[in-house]
């Protein structure tokens, strides 16, 4: 029982410090400028019938839009001078504005939107143009580094494709610069590959599956 017991954590030991992940030092694609926004063509607002929040695309840049609900009661509208409810909106959630609510049981429902800047004032992520047929690359900036994500326009709908290998992944051994830091948990390794070297990312398959959205 205890040789069982020691392989078990010698196994899992390895299997903790294989994991690793991938971080990239710089925006891709290395040659290409800066962009603040898309080309103007693929402005508007981009929705799915599978997830409840919608993107929006504009001059100021990318952002992901999406409603939480919560909930008043009518006990604390009665108590409290904050709330007023009138003609099926409710004041005083937000300031200098109201919001439709509906009356279930003894609780006022609504929904606050909330908008997550994916591009644009106040993000440090990087937009980059990938060719001149819709498709971006936007390098979501984490701990100093880069993750990238792919996005892409075409024919009236927005699509996105995550950064996405397993944990044993071979795809970047070709990358010639590769920094590693152990962590408690898993490797964490920096890319830094030239420019031929990303040509040949953008071959290995190193996004998942697209999700798709149709523009309104």
């Amino acid at each position: 029982m205890k040789i069982v017991g020691l392989v078990a954590s010698l196994l899992l030991s390895f299997i903790s410090f294989s994991q690793k992940s991938y971080y990239f030092s710089n925006p891709l694609p290395l040659e290409e400028i800066n962009l603040q926004r898309v080309d103007p063509k693929y402005y508007g607002t981009y929705s799915s019938i599978e997830q409840p929040s919608h993107y929006e695309v504009n001059e100021d840049g990318i952002a992901l839009v999406s409603t939480n609900i919560s909930s008043v009661s009518r006990e604390t509208i009665r108590e409290s001078s904050k709330y007023t409810i009138r003609n099926g909106f409710i004041l005083g959630v937000i300031e200098n504005d109201s919001l439709p609510c509906i009356l279930k049981g003894e609780y006022y429902f609504f929904g606050i939107q909330n908008k997550e800047v994916i591009v644009g004032e106040g993000s440090q992520n990087v937009l980059k143009e990938v060719d001149v047929y819709g498709n971006y690359m936007v390098n979501v900036f984490e701990n100093g580094s880069y993750i990238p994500l792919n996005i892409s326009f075409s024919g009236g709908k927005f699509s996105i494709a995550y950064f996405d290998y397993d944990f044993d992944t071979k795809l970047f051994k070709f990358i010639n610069d590769q920094e590693s830091v152990q962590e408690p948990d898993y490797e964490l390794v920096i890319l830094s590959p030239n420019e031929k070297e990303v040509k040949r990312l953008f071959k290995v398959g190193m996004f998942g599956e697209k999700k798709v959205f149709d523009k309104k």
